[in-house]
């Protein structure tokens, strides 16, 4: 069910029917909540996330789709 909505609301990003939110976050605390999601997946593969982001570094940007965005990534690499 995740991965469809996740689906759907990249499809409408890319359609540009959907409206952006943005605001103003952490990045590095963005990438570590997505770490969360899938390092017990990666800690049976003795992966590791490499985290160079300084947890002062903030971006603007819509942080719901980013977050979809970043989990992807994550999750590509994991798995």
């Amino acid at each position: 069910e995740r991965i469809v909505t996740n689906l759907l609301q990249l499809t409408r990003c890319h359609n540009q029917t959907s409206i952006l939110d943005l605001e103003e976050f952490s990045v590095g605390s963005l990438v570590k909540d997505c770490w969360k999601r899938t390092s017990d997946i990666a800690n049976r593969k003795d992966l590791t996330l490499d985290d160079r982001i300084s947890p002062s570094e903030k971006v603007i940007s819509d942080k719901a789709k980013l977050e979809i965005i970043l989990q992807k990534i994550i999750d590509s690499a994991a798995f």
